[in-house]
Protein backbone atom coordinates (compact mmCIF):
# COMPACT_ATOMS: atom_id res chain seq x y z
CA UNK A 1 0.00 0.00 0.00
CA UNK A 2 1.76 3.37 -0.87
CA UNK A 3 2.49 5.76 2.25
CA UNK A 4 3.09 9.19 2.59
CA UNK A 5 6.30 10.73 4.49
CA UNK A 6 5.88 14.45 6.09
CA UNK A 7 8.81 16.57 6.82
CA UNK A 8 9.88 15.42 10.03
CA UNK A 9 9.99 11.75 8.81
CA UNK A 10 12.03 12.79 6.16
CA UNK A 11 14.74 14.47 7.99
CA UNK A 12 14.89 11.47 10.51
CA UNK A 13 15.53 9.00 8.04
CA UNK A 14 18.14 11.34 5.83
CA UNK A 15 20.14 12.05 9.34
CA UNK A 16 20.34 8.65 9.63
CA UNK A 17 22.98 8.57 7.26
CA UNK A 18 24.25 11.88 6.97
CA UNK A 19 25.16 14.54 9.22
CA UNK A 20 22.76 17.11 10.41
CA UNK A 21 23.37 19.91 8.57
CA UNK A 22 23.72 17.94 5.46
CA UNK A 23 20.12 16.01 6.27
CA UNK A 24 18.83 19.63 6.34
CA UNK A 25 20.70 20.78 3.00
CA UNK A 26 19.40 17.55 1.69
CA UNK A 27 15.96 17.91 2.79
CA UNK A 28 15.66 21.53 1.64
CA UNK A 29 16.49 20.23 -1.77
CA UNK A 30 13.98 17.74 -2.24
CA UNK A 31 11.77 20.55 -0.83
CA UNK A 32 12.54 22.18 -4.09
CA UNK A 33 13.99 25.35 -2.50
CA UNK A 34 16.23 27.22 -4.27
CA UNK A 35 18.47 28.71 -1.81
CA UNK A 36 19.52 26.01 0.23
CA UNK A 37 21.53 26.43 3.12
CA UNK A 38 25.21 26.05 2.89
CA UNK A 39 26.82 22.28 3.87
CA UNK A 40 29.09 22.73 6.52
CA UNK A 41 32.41 21.48 5.35
CA UNK A 42 32.24 17.69 5.70
CA UNK A 43 35.91 16.86 3.15
CA UNK A 44 38.16 19.24 4.97
CA UNK A 45 40.29 21.03 2.38
CA UNK A 46 43.30 19.22 1.27
CA UNK A 47 41.58 15.81 2.05
CA UNK A 48 41.95 13.35 0.06
CA UNK A 49 39.04 12.08 -2.20
CA UNK A 50 39.32 7.92 -2.37
CA UNK A 51 37.18 5.85 -4.76
CA UNK A 52 36.61 4.34 -1.62
CA UNK A 53 34.66 7.42 0.25
CA UNK A 54 33.11 7.84 -3.20
CA UNK A 55 31.76 4.64 -3.94
CA UNK A 56 30.46 5.04 0.06
CA UNK A 57 28.86 8.18 -1.30
CA UNK A 58 27.31 6.40 -3.59
CA UNK A 59 25.73 3.76 -1.93
CA UNK A 60 24.42 5.85 0.64
CA UNK A 61 22.21 7.51 -2.32
CA UNK A 62 21.42 4.47 -3.73
CA UNK A 63 20.14 3.00 -0.52
CA UNK A 64 18.37 6.95 0.51
CA UNK A 65 16.88 6.36 -2.84
CA UNK A 66 15.54 3.16 -2.22
CA UNK A 67 14.02 4.22 1.28
CA UNK A 68 12.42 7.39 0.14
CA UNK A 69 10.64 5.29 -2.88
CA UNK A 70 9.36 2.34 -0.49
CA UNK A 71 7.81 5.36 1.95
CA UNK A 72 6.80 7.00 -0.83
CA UNK A 73 4.92 4.16 -2.26
CA UNK A 74 6.68 3.31 -5.35
CA UNK A 75 7.60 -0.49 -7.21
CA UNK A 76 10.29 -0.91 -4.26
CA UNK A 77 6.84 -1.47 -2.34
CA UNK A 78 6.46 -4.73 -4.27
CA UNK A 79 9.97 -5.79 -4.41
CA UNK A 80 12.81 -7.03 -2.33
CA UNK A 81 14.23 -4.27 0.19
CA UNK A 82 17.02 -4.32 3.02
CA UNK A 83 16.68 -1.63 6.21
CA UNK A 84 19.75 -3.73 7.64
CA UNK A 85 22.50 -4.29 7.81
CA UNK A 86 23.13 -0.84 6.25
CA UNK A 87 26.05 1.37 6.01
CA UNK A 88 26.05 2.79 9.48
CA UNK A 89 26.42 -1.44 10.39
CA UNK A 90 29.55 -3.00 11.59
CA UNK A 91 29.54 -6.59 12.48
CA UNK A 92 32.85 -9.33 12.45
CA UNK A 93 32.98 -12.67 11.09
CA UNK A 94 31.68 -15.51 13.22
CA UNK A 95 28.73 -12.53 14.37
CA UNK A 96 24.74 -13.75 13.58
CA UNK A 97 23.97 -11.63 10.66
CA UNK A 98 20.01 -10.19 10.99
CA UNK A 99 18.95 -9.12 7.47
CA UNK A 100 15.66 -6.61 8.17
CA UNK A 101 13.61 -5.69 5.33
CA UNK A 102 10.48 -6.97 3.20
CA UNK A 103 9.72 -9.81 1.00
CA UNK A 104 12.68 -11.69 1.79
CA UNK A 105 11.59 -15.45 1.01
CA UNK A 106 12.32 -18.66 2.86
CA UNK A 107 14.12 -19.15 -0.43
CA UNK A 108 16.24 -16.25 -0.97
CA UNK A 109 19.98 -16.54 -2.66
CA UNK A 110 21.78 -14.84 -0.25
CA UNK A 111 25.78 -13.82 -0.52
CA UNK A 112 28.08 -11.56 0.78
CA UNK A 113 30.68 -10.36 -2.12
CA UNK A 114 29.66 -13.32 -3.98
CA UNK A 115 29.78 -15.78 -1.62
CA UNK A 116 26.92 -17.89 -1.05
CA UNK A 117 25.70 -18.24 2.80
CA UNK A 118 23.53 -21.48 3.58
CA UNK A 119 21.41 -22.58 6.16
CA UNK A 120 19.22 -19.17 6.81
CA UNK A 121 16.53 -18.57 8.57
CA UNK A 122 13.60 -16.72 7.41
CA UNK A 123 10.56 -14.95 9.69
CA UNK A 124 7.15 -15.98 8.78
CA UNK A 125 6.42 -12.55 7.59
CA UNK A 126 9.37 -12.18 5.13
CA UNK A 127 10.44 -9.41 7.23
CA UNK A 128 13.77 -10.88 8.66
CA UNK A 129 16.25 -13.06 7.21
CA UNK A 130 19.11 -14.93 9.96
CA UNK A 131 22.10 -16.76 9.65
CA UNK A 132 23.92 -17.78 12.54
CA UNK A 133 27.37 -17.30 12.02
CA UNK A 134 29.08 -14.66 9.30
CA UNK A 135 31.78 -17.45 7.28
CA UNK A 136 35.39 -16.61 7.21
CA UNK A 137 36.50 -14.22 4.72
CA UNK A 138 40.55 -14.45 3.70
CA UNK A 139 40.45 -10.70 2.33
CA UNK A 140 39.20 -9.09 5.70
CA UNK A 141 42.36 -7.56 6.95
CA UNK A 142 42.74 -6.13 10.77
CA UNK A 143 40.96 -2.78 9.58
CA UNK A 144 38.14 -4.45 7.85
CA UNK A 145 36.15 -3.36 4.89
CA UNK A 146 33.19 -3.15 3.61
CA UNK A 147 31.60 -6.05 2.12
CA UNK A 148 28.32 -5.88 -0.36
CA UNK A 149 25.40 -8.38 0.57
CA UNK A 150 23.05 -9.78 -2.23
CA UNK A 151 19.75 -10.50 -1.36
CA UNK A 152 18.03 -12.12 -4.51
CA UNK A 153 14.22 -14.25 -4.90
CA UNK A 154 11.08 -14.52 -7.21
CA UNK A 155 9.98 -10.80 -5.69
CA UNK A 156 13.95 -9.37 -7.25
CA UNK A 157 17.00 -8.24 -6.39
CA UNK A 158 18.58 -5.62 -3.76
CA UNK A 159 21.93 -4.93 -2.49
CA UNK A 160 22.82 -3.27 0.96
CA UNK A 161 26.63 -2.56 2.39
CA UNK A 162 28.08 -2.89 5.97
CA UNK A 163 31.47 -3.10 7.17
CA UNK A 164 32.71 -6.94 7.86
CA UNK A 165 35.80 -6.81 10.64
CA UNK A 166 37.95 -9.70 11.33
CA UNK A 167 36.31 -12.28 14.00
CA UNK A 168 36.56 -11.00 17.36
CA UNK A 169 38.27 -12.89 19.60
CA UNK A 170 37.18 -13.55 23.49
CA UNK A 171 39.88 -15.46 24.66
CA UNK A 172 43.83 -15.45 23.86
CA UNK A 173 45.16 -17.55 21.59
CA UNK A 174 48.91 -18.41 20.77
CA UNK A 175 51.89 -18.19 23.16
CA UNK A 176 54.78 -16.24 24.83
CA UNK A 177 58.10 -16.52 26.02
CA UNK A 178 59.85 -14.70 29.20
CA UNK A 179 63.86 -14.84 29.52
CA UNK A 180 65.90 -12.07 31.33
CA UNK A 181 67.71 -10.10 29.21
CA UNK A 182 69.32 -8.12 31.61
CA UNK A 183 70.69 -7.54 35.02
CA UNK A 184 73.27 -6.22 37.60
CA UNK A 185 76.23 -5.22 35.70
CA UNK A 186 79.18 -8.08 35.68
CA UNK A 187 81.43 -8.43 38.77
CA UNK A 188 78.69 -6.78 40.64
CA UNK A 189 78.67 -8.64 44.16
CA UNK A 190 75.26 -9.46 45.63
CA UNK A 191 75.54 -7.99 49.24
CA UNK A 192 72.25 -7.79 51.89
CA UNK A 193 70.58 -4.90 52.01
CA UNK A 194 71.09 -4.37 48.23
CA UNK A 195 68.87 -3.94 45.99
CA UNK A 196 69.57 -5.30 42.12
CA UNK A 197 66.93 -4.48 38.68
CA UNK A 198 66.13 -7.36 36.51
CA UNK A 199 65.70 -7.05 32.57
CA UNK A 200 63.07 -9.64 30.94
CA UNK A 201 62.09 -9.70 27.32
CA UNK A 202 58.76 -11.09 26.48
CA UNK A 203 58.36 -12.58 23.10
CA UNK A 204 54.79 -12.96 22.15
CA UNK A 205 52.88 -14.67 19.40
CA UNK A 206 49.51 -14.23 21.19
CA UNK A 207 46.45 -12.42 19.89
CA UNK A 208 44.32 -9.92 20.10
CA UNK A 209 45.58 -7.39 22.24
CA UNK A 210 45.67 -8.23 25.93
CA UNK A 211 47.20 -6.78 29.41
CA UNK A 212 49.11 -8.93 31.78
CA UNK A 213 49.49 -8.90 35.46
CA UNK A 214 53.69 -8.73 35.94
CA UNK A 215 54.05 -10.95 39.19
CA UNK A 216 57.99 -11.79 40.11
CA UNK A 217 58.59 -13.63 43.36
CA UNK A 218 61.72 -14.75 44.51
CA UNK A 219 61.28 -18.93 46.35
CA UNK A 220 63.55 -17.05 49.95
CA UNK A 221 60.81 -14.76 50.56
CA UNK A 222 62.88 -11.79 49.36
CA UNK A 223 61.22 -8.40 48.08
CA UNK A 224 60.59 -8.38 44.54
CA UNK A 225 58.29 -6.09 42.51
CA UNK A 226 57.82 -4.87 38.71
CA UNK A 227 59.70 -1.46 38.28
CA UNK A 228 59.12 1.40 35.24
CA UNK A 229 62.75 1.21 34.32
CA UNK A 230 66.57 -0.32 34.78
CA UNK A 231 67.70 2.62 36.76
CA UNK A 232 69.50 2.60 39.99
CA UNK A 233 65.94 4.17 41.66
CA UNK A 234 63.40 3.26 38.88
CA UNK A 235 59.84 3.66 40.51
CA UNK A 236 57.36 0.67 40.97
CA UNK A 237 55.54 -0.29 38.13
CA UNK A 238 51.95 0.59 39.31
CA UNK A 239 49.49 -1.15 38.48
CA UNK A 240 51.78 -4.26 37.80
CA UNK A 241 50.78 -5.02 34.47
CA UNK A 242 52.16 -4.61 30.87
CA UNK A 243 50.04 -4.39 27.36
CA UNK A 244 50.87 -6.49 24.76
CA UNK A 245 49.38 -5.94 21.16
CA UNK A 246 48.89 -9.11 19.14
CA UNK A 247 51.25 -10.48 16.99
CA UNK A 248 51.69 -9.34 13.52
CA UNK A 249 51.79 -12.90 12.41
CA UNK A 250 53.59 -15.68 13.92
CA UNK A 251 57.03 -14.59 12.37
CA UNK A 252 56.48 -11.59 13.63
CA UNK A 253 55.92 -11.81 17.49
CA UNK A 254 55.30 -8.81 19.59
CA UNK A 255 58.48 -7.93 22.07
CA UNK A 256 57.87 -6.45 25.39
CA UNK A 257 60.16 -5.71 28.21
CA UNK A 258 59.55 -6.04 32.11
CA UNK A 259 62.35 -4.74 34.66
CA UNK A 260 62.31 -6.40 38.21
CA UNK A 261 63.78 -5.03 41.31
CA UNK A 262 64.82 -7.90 44.01
CA UNK A 263 65.71 -6.42 47.94
CA UNK A 264 68.40 -8.85 49.60
CA UNK A 265 67.02 -8.51 53.46
CA UNK A 266 70.10 -7.22 56.01
CA UNK A 267 71.45 -10.31 57.50
CA UNK A 268 70.72 -12.42 54.57
CA UNK A 269 73.71 -15.20 55.37
CA UNK A 270 76.71 -15.60 53.09
CA UNK A 271 76.05 -18.28 49.93
CA UNK A 272 72.40 -18.22 50.40
CA UNK A 273 70.70 -18.47 46.78
CA UNK A 274 67.29 -17.23 45.92
CA UNK A 275 65.37 -18.10 42.50
CA UNK A 276 63.83 -15.33 41.22
CA UNK A 277 61.16 -16.23 38.43
CA UNK A 278 58.82 -13.71 36.67
CA UNK A 279 54.99 -14.95 36.11
CA UNK A 280 53.00 -13.22 33.54
CA UNK A 281 49.12 -13.86 34.04
CA UNK A 282 46.47 -12.88 31.43
CA UNK A 283 44.15 -10.38 32.69
CA UNK A 284 41.35 -9.49 30.92
CA UNK A 285 40.28 -12.64 28.37
CA UNK A 286 42.01 -15.97 29.59
CA UNK A 287 42.77 -15.39 33.47
CA UNK A 288 43.77 -19.20 33.85
CA UNK A 289 46.78 -18.32 31.38
CA UNK A 290 50.05 -17.93 32.57
CA UNK A 291 53.55 -18.26 31.78
CA UNK A 292 56.69 -18.48 33.73
CA UNK A 293 60.35 -17.57 33.33
CA UNK A 294 63.65 -19.97 34.28
CA UNK A 295 64.38 -19.16 37.74
CA UNK A 296 67.32 -16.69 37.73
CA UNK A 297 70.13 -17.45 40.85
CA UNK A 298 70.88 -14.48 42.99
CA UNK A 299 73.60 -15.74 45.80
CA UNK A 300 74.79 -13.56 48.33
CA UNK A 301 78.13 -12.46 47.78
CA UNK A 302 78.21 -13.92 44.22
CA UNK A 303 78.00 -12.52 41.44
CA UNK A 304 75.69 -12.04 38.48
CA UNK A 305 74.90 -15.32 36.43
CA UNK A 306 75.13 -14.57 32.65
CA UNK A 307 71.84 -13.54 31.08
CA UNK A 308 70.26 -16.33 28.54
CA UNK A 309 69.89 -15.81 25.21
CA UNK A 310 67.81 -18.71 24.38
CA UNK A 311 64.31 -19.45 25.25
CA UNK A 312 63.45 -22.74 26.25
CA UNK A 313 60.16 -24.20 27.31
CA UNK A 314 58.77 -28.07 27.70
CA UNK A 315 55.50 -28.22 25.15
CA UNK A 316 54.52 -31.32 24.99
CA UNK A 317 55.25 -35.12 24.67
CA UNK A 318 54.28 -38.12 22.59
CA UNK A 319 55.08 -41.99 22.95
CA UNK A 320 54.81 -43.45 25.86
CA UNK A 321 52.76 -43.50 29.13
CA UNK A 322 53.39 -39.69 29.58
CA UNK A 323 51.97 -36.22 29.78
CA UNK A 324 52.61 -32.70 30.54
CA UNK A 325 51.07 -30.65 33.43
CA UNK A 326 50.18 -27.09 33.47
CA UNK A 327 50.49 -25.80 36.97
CA UNK A 328 48.87 -22.83 38.78
CA UNK A 329 51.82 -20.74 38.46
CA UNK A 330 52.55 -20.98 34.59
CA UNK A 331 55.58 -23.86 34.80
CA UNK A 332 55.28 -27.49 33.44
CA UNK A 333 55.50 -30.49 34.57
CA UNK A 334 56.29 -34.11 32.45
CA UNK A 335 54.70 -37.27 34.25
CA UNK A 336 56.62 -40.08 33.15
CA UNK A 337 54.68 -43.44 33.75
CA UNK A 338 57.24 -45.58 35.83
CA UNK A 339 59.41 -48.65 34.33
CA UNK A 340 58.37 -46.50 30.79
CA UNK A 341 60.04 -44.20 28.24
CA UNK A 342 58.73 -40.94 27.11
CA UNK A 343 59.71 -38.27 24.52
CA UNK A 344 59.45 -34.67 25.94
CA UNK A 345 59.37 -32.04 23.25
CA UNK A 346 61.07 -28.57 24.48
CA UNK A 347 60.28 -25.55 22.35
CA UNK A 348 63.64 -23.53 21.68
CA UNK A 349 64.49 -20.38 20.21
CA UNK A 350 67.63 -19.23 19.13
CA UNK A 351 69.16 -15.84 18.50
CA UNK A 352 70.77 -17.52 14.97
CA UNK A 353 70.29 -20.98 13.08
CA UNK A 354 73.09 -23.24 13.54
CA UNK A 355 74.87 -25.90 16.35
CA UNK A 356 74.13 -26.00 19.34
CA UNK A 357 74.96 -28.37 22.58
CA UNK A 358 72.27 -29.51 25.29
CA UNK A 359 74.73 -30.41 27.79
CA UNK A 360 74.42 -34.31 28.53
CA UNK A 361 75.70 -34.78 31.89
CA UNK A 362 73.70 -32.58 33.36
CA UNK A 363 70.46 -33.99 31.59
CA UNK A 364 71.53 -36.83 33.23
CA UNK A 365 71.73 -35.06 36.57
CA UNK A 366 68.22 -34.69 37.84
CA UNK A 367 68.12 -32.66 40.75
CA UNK A 368 66.22 -33.71 43.59
CA UNK A 369 66.80 -37.40 42.82
CA UNK A 370 68.04 -39.88 45.36
CA UNK A 371 71.71 -41.55 45.29
CA UNK A 372 70.32 -44.69 43.87
CA UNK A 373 69.32 -43.28 40.01
CA UNK A 374 66.04 -43.12 39.59
CA UNK A 375 65.53 -41.24 36.23
CA UNK A 376 67.80 -40.89 33.13
CA UNK A 377 67.74 -38.87 30.20
CA UNK A 378 69.51 -38.68 26.82
CA UNK A 379 69.09 -36.34 23.67
CA UNK A 380 67.07 -37.97 20.91
CA UNK A 381 69.04 -38.06 17.27
CA UNK A 382 72.56 -37.25 19.01
CA UNK A 383 74.78 -38.86 20.65
CA UNK A 384 76.59 -36.57 22.01
CA UNK A 385 73.82 -33.58 22.30
CA UNK A 386 75.13 -31.62 19.28
CA UNK A 387 71.72 -30.46 17.10
CA UNK A 388 71.53 -28.33 14.29
CA UNK A 389 69.01 -25.93 15.27
CA UNK A 390 66.61 -23.59 12.94
CA UNK A 391 66.09 -20.23 14.50
CA UNK A 392 62.89 -22.07 16.05
CA UNK A 393 62.90 -25.48 16.86
CA UNK A 394 62.28 -28.64 18.95
CA UNK A 395 64.39 -30.25 21.02
CA UNK A 396 63.47 -34.35 21.41
CA UNK A 397 64.35 -35.50 25.13
CA UNK A 398 64.17 -39.28 26.12
CA UNK A 399 63.08 -39.98 29.69
CA UNK A 400 62.87 -43.10 30.97
CA UNK A 401 61.74 -43.65 34.82
CA UNK A 402 61.96 -46.54 37.26
CA UNK A 403 59.64 -48.46 39.25
CA UNK A 404 60.74 -46.19 42.55
CA UNK A 405 60.89 -42.79 40.97
CA UNK A 406 60.13 -39.48 42.96
CA UNK A 407 59.71 -36.35 42.52
CA UNK A 408 62.98 -34.53 40.70
CA UNK A 409 63.82 -31.49 38.16
CA UNK A 410 65.00 -32.44 34.81
CA UNK A 411 68.03 -30.04 34.16
CA UNK A 412 68.50 -28.65 30.53
CA UNK A 413 71.10 -26.30 29.19
CA UNK A 414 71.78 -25.68 25.76
CA UNK A 415 74.24 -23.32 24.79
CA UNK A 416 75.89 -22.48 21.55
CA UNK A 417 78.96 -24.34 20.17
CA UNK A 418 80.21 -20.88 17.97
CA UNK A 419 79.85 -18.63 21.16
CA UNK A 420 79.47 -20.64 24.40
CA UNK A 421 78.08 -17.06 26.02
CA UNK A 422 74.60 -18.07 24.01
CA UNK A 423 72.80 -20.29 26.57
CA UNK A 424 69.61 -21.19 27.63
CA UNK A 425 68.28 -23.49 30.74
CA UNK A 426 65.45 -25.05 31.99
CA UNK A 427 64.34 -27.11 35.06
CA UNK A 428 61.22 -28.58 34.70
CA UNK A 429 59.68 -31.21 37.07
CA UNK A 430 59.43 -34.70 36.01
CA UNK A 431 57.00 -36.46 38.54
CA UNK A 432 55.58 -40.49 38.00
CA UNK A 433 52.34 -40.54 36.02
CA UNK A 434 49.83 -42.23 38.41
CA UNK A 435 47.85 -44.04 36.05
CA UNK A 436 43.83 -45.06 37.69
Amino acid sequence: MAGTINETDMYNLLSQVFKPEVANTLLQQLKGETKPAPIVDWVMPGDLITAEFMNQMLAVLADLQLRVAELEGGSAEDGVIIYEPNLSTTLHIDDRLTIVGKNILPDSIVSIDNALLTSGQSSTDNSRFVFDHIPPFDTIEAGGRFVTLEVSNAKGKQTAKFKLLPMELTTLLGELSILQSGGPPAGTKYTPGGRYTFTFTITADTRPDETFLVIPSVDTGWTAYAVVSAAANAAKLEPAEISIKAAANATTPTIATVYVAVLIPYGTATQTTGKLTLQIKSKKLSPSRKWLSPPVSITVDGNPQPTRQITVSLSTTTAGDAAVRSNSDGSRTALVAPNSAAELYFDVIVPSAGKYRVDSKKLANFLGDQSTPQWSANVSGSSDGVLNLAAKDQVIVTVSAKSDAKQANLEFEITSIDNPNVSGYLTPYVEPLVIR
